[in-house]
C-alpha cells in the first residue's frame, strides 16, 4: 500500500468523562496504557478490592514509544490512555472488578475499551493484520521486560516439540500470529526474531528470549484482560502482547526514550518476518538505533536483580 508522507499526528480525542484520551494512527500498531493514570477525582469512590496501585510512568513511556514510532516510521500508532488513578477504575479488568459499581467509573471503562475496538477497526480497514501492545509497569526483582501472551510462566519454558503442539498456540493471544509467520510457534515466542529476541539484541533483557528462563521463585505476568480481549486470542482482529516494564525502564526520561527507540527499531524487522509487512521507514533520519545504555544483552546475565517496593 501507498503510505502517507511525513507529518504531524493527530490530534487526540477524549471521550465524554474526559478520563479517556485516544491518539488516533496510521501504522498497524495499536498501543494502551491502562494502569498510568493519576487522577483521583472526588466523584468517583475508591476501588475495594483487587489490585490498586499505579503502574508508575507507563502512561509516560506509551507516550515515549508512540513518539519513537512516529520518528522513526514517519506514521504514529494509535494509543489509548486512561488517566484515571487505579483506585478508580482498573481498565485491565472486566466491567464488575474494574468499576465496582460506580457509574462514572463504568462509562469511562466503556471510553476506553471503545477507543480500542476504534483502533483496532481502523487497522483491520487499512490492513491485513496488526499489532496490539498492553503497556504495564512490575517490579519484580529481575529488570527484565515481561512479555505476556497468556501462557504461564511453566508454559513458556517448555521444550519446542510441546510449545509447538496446535493447541498451545491456540490459547495464546498471538493465535492469527502464528498461522501466518513462517517461523514455528516456539521460535515465534522465543527464538531470535521473536519480539523477546529483537529486544534483547538491543540492549533490553526480555522473557521469554532465547536462553532466558524463569526460575522456580520468580513472578511472571503473562496478559490480563485486554491482552485476552483485544488480542487474537478467538482467532479474529489484531494479536496482542502485554508489555511488564521493570522501572529500569520506566523512572527516568532517558530510560523511557531508550527502551521506546529500541522497540521501534525491533518492530521492522518483526513485522517484515512475522506478519510479512513492511514498515514505512519515512523519516530521512531514520536509522537502526544504538542498544539501550547500560541494559545487559541478555537477561540470563543481567546482574540486574534488585528488590523494589512497588510497581
Amino acid at each position: 500500500m501507498a503510505w502517507a508522507e511525513e507529518k504531524t499526528a493527530p490530534e487526540s480525542r477524549k471521550g465524554e468523562t474526559g478520563y479517556i484520551e485516544y491518539w488516533p494512527g496510521e501504522l498497524p500498531i495499536v498501543l494502551s496504557a491502562p494502569h498510568g493514570g493519576r487522577l483521583i477525582p472526588k466523584e468517583l469512590p475508591n476501588r475495594t478490592t483487587g489490585r490498586l496501585q499505579r503502574d508508575a510512568f507507563t502512561a509516560e513511556l506509551a507516550m515515549e514509544m508512540r513518539d519513537a514510532l512516529q520518528r522513526r516510521y514517519g506514521v504514529a500508532p494509535h494509543l489509548v490512555i486512561c488517566h484515571l488513578a487505579r483506585v478508580k477504575l482498573d481498565a485491565n479488568r472486566e466491567i464488575k472488578e474494574a468499576a465496582q459499581g460506580s457509574a462514572v467509573a463504568e462509562k469511562a471503562w466503556h471510553e476506553y475499551h471503545g477507543f480500542l475496538h476504534e483502533a483496532e477497526g481502523a487497522v483491520m480497514k487499512r490492513f491485513p493484520r496488526g499489532l496490539y501492545l498492553d503497556v504495564h509497569g512490575h517490579s519484580h526483582e529481575k529488570q527484565q521486560v515481561e512479555l505476556g501472551y497468556l501462557l504461564g510462566k511453566d508454559e513458556i519454558q517448555w521444550p519446542p516439540q510441546k510449545l509447538n503442539l496446535p493447541e498451545v498456540a491456540a490459547r495464546s493471544s498471538i493465535r492469527l500470529l502464528d498461522q501466518n509467520s513462517d517461523e514455528d510457534f516456539a521460535a515465534l515466542l522465543k527464538g531470535p526474531a521473536s519480539l523477546g529476541g529483537l529486544l534483547e539484541q538491543r540492549g533490553v533483557p526480555c522473557i521469554p528470549a532465547p536462553g532466558a528462563h524463569v526460575d522456580p521463585g520468580d513472578l511472571y505476568f503473562n496478559g490480563g484482560y485486554n491482552t485476552e480481549t483485544h488480542g487474537s486470542l478467538d482467532g479474529v482482529g489484531l494479536d496482542a502482547i502485554q508489555l511488564e516494564v521493570p522501572r529500569k525502564f520506566r523512572n527516568e526520561k532517558t530510560d523511557r526514550e531508550a527502551l521506546a527507540r529500541a522497540l521501534a527499531d525491533a518492530l521492522e524487522p518483526y513485522f517484515q518476518k512475522h506478519f510479512k509487512m513492511t514498515l514505512p521507514v519515512t523519516s530521512p533520519n531514520a536509522q537502526p538505533q544504538a542498544p539501550v545504555p547500560g541494559a545487559a544483552t541478555s537477561s540470563a546475565t543481567s546482574g540486574l536483580n534488585q528488590k523494589l517496593p512497588s510497581r
